[in-house]
């Protein structure tokens, strides 16, 4: 039952504190596991197949997990399943011993992340009225960005002990998975869900007939893109170029713990961004947020693989966290106003998470292009390369995003 109050939108979202550190940790802990399992001029190539190996499952799965909790009527059975799926896989990175065994649990979190959170993902549509749907967004984006802090504060403390840091991960799912279902309380199933036009290949991509779901989806694949080349790749890139990780009075020695004191700055200015963007974007037009937001992080990851030192690192993440934070706070808000059918909110929020899955797709083939251009560059400015393809991203998604004024968001398709 909704409730107008921060504890309620808080208590709902609280899952993506755990589903948001769980990738944050994923993304810092596995590249070093590979690192030492192949040569180093093949690091980035083998780490970026494993991530497009999940990103294939990853495509289908949340619309396909979208959908059937559309047919069943509700979302917390199928939360708290992924959230077991997910737990497996946490259990297997700390005893692989090998690129196949790891590739084999990146696949079982990815199913798992998409049976919970491709569900999950629809739950506040269901619940939140329209024009709550920025402030329940804001509070997605201090869930997220709360726990990218927490997380970093762990790797930075505790270093690369996978076997320590899996283990809080599947205690947080559990928690978090019953936090939700506690403040969502008896799901009832929603006759028009539940009664809905059963699924074909006809229906399937309806929403992509609206001129704006087109955009907020092609806006948030490039942003995503975008997002999963710097998380991808970072770790290798301060280890290979960065290499002293001192800024003040703060200074590590692992390219995974550096990684994690960027990721705290990152997450500091996201949660200030979110609040701020949830805040506006019940006020002012949603897509002037995500604009000015995608922008912003273009400007600060240009010069982000060029500087190689850490102190002005730390300075470009402050920008960019406030631009990812407001970008997240009016994202979700905004593909929420633009789906087409509510009685298949699953399914089509599940194709918008999508977005997500299919640009890790390519980001095997831009390792491959680093260590191409690192073996014959002694500066590795393969990193750079890669670091502005993420920016023209971000540049596009701006202009990209800019045209749903003249579509007269809220108004037509």
């Amino acid at each position: 039952m909704f409730r107008d109050r921060w504890t309620w939108y808080l208590g709902v979202s609280s899952y993506w504190f755990a589903a948001s550190m769980k990738w944050l940790l994923v993304m810092l802990l596995l590249p070093g596991i590979v690192n030492a399992w192949v040569p180093s001029g093949e690091k980035n190539g083998t780490w970026g197949f494993i991530v497009a190996l999940g990103a294939i499952e990853a495509v289908i799965g949340p619309s396909l997990w979208g959908a059937f909790s559309d047919r069943v009527g509700r979302r917390i059975p199928f939360l708290l399943v992924g959230t077991l799926v997910t737990c497996i896989a946490f259990v297997i990175f700390p005893l692989a011993n090998n690129v196949a065994t790891l590739a084999i649990g990146y696949v079982i979190l990815q199913v798992g992340d998409d049976i919970a959170t491709g569900p999950y993902a629809a739950l506040l549509p269901d619940l939140v009225p329209s024009e709550h749907r920025g402030r329940a967004s804001g509070a997605m984006g201090v869930c997220q960005f709360s726990s990218q802090i927490v997380g970093g504060i762990l790797v930075a403390v505790l270093g690369p002990r996978v076997e320590v840091l899996f283990g809080i991960l599947i205690a947080l799912h559990l928690i978090f998975a019953l936090v939700v279902a506690r403040t969502v309380g008896r799901e009832t199933a929603h006759p028009a869900k539940a009664l809905g036009t059963k699924p074909s290949v006809r229906t399937w991509f309806r929403a992509f007939a609206a001129p704006k779901f087109r955009i907020v989806w092609a806006g948030r694949f490039l942003v995503s893109f975008g997002v999963a080349v710097v998380t991808t790749y970072g770790v290798n890139y301060l280890g290979d170029v960065v290499r002293v990780f001192t800024v003040g009075p703060v200074s590590v020695t692992e390219p995974s713990q550096a990684a994690a004191v960027v990721l705290l700055v990152i997450s500091g200015m996201g949660i200030v961004g979110a609040l701020l963007g949830g805040k506006w974007s019940d006020k002012v037009a949603r897509w002037k947020i995500a604009s000015l937001a995608t922008t912003l992080m273009a400007a600060t990851i240009i010069p982000f693989g060029m500087v190689g030192v850490f102190a002005a690192i730390i300075g470009l993440a402050v920008g960019f966290g406030l631009g990812y934070g407001a970008y997240g706070s009016a994202d979700w808000a905004l593909a929420a106003d633009v789906l087409p059918d509510e009685s298949a909110l699953g399914k089509d929020l599940g194709i918008w998470q999508a977005s997500i899955a299919i640009p890790q797709l390519f980001v095997g083939t831009v390792g491959t292009m680093i260590d191409s251009v690192n073996r014959t560059s002694p500066s590795k400015s393969g990193y750079a390369f890669a670091f502005m393809i993420a920016a023209g991203g971000f540049v596009v998604a701006a202009f990209l995003l800019r045209r749903l004024k003249r579509l007269e968001l809220g108004k037509t398709g």
